[in-house]
């Protein structure tokens, strides 16, 4: 049903518009980073540098390619419902 809509190419380049930041914000930390070291250290002591996982940042935009995918194969049934 999904491809006879005329909303499947936006369900196509959501995840994109949603990645590409992660993935930039992600790099220029780095780069910034490693041009600009951090020698503080944390008032508290600890170890945690609060960064967040990639895998938890890009978790939004592989969800919608994962319902974009179930929905093309038709499997549009509440499963825990």
């Amino acid at each position: 049903m999904l491809v006879v809509t005329e909303y499947w190419p936006l369900v196509l380049v959501v995840p994109i518009l949603i990645a590409s930041p992660v993935l930039f914000e992600k790099v220029f930390k780095e780069l910034i980073d490693s041009v600009f070291p951090r020698n503080a250290t944390s008032p508290r002591g600890s170890d945690s540098n609060g960064d967040t996982p990639v895998v938890r940042l890009l978790s939004l935009p592989f969800g919608v390619a994962l319902g974009v995918v179930f929905a093309l194969l038709g499997w549009t049934d509440a499963v825990f419902w």
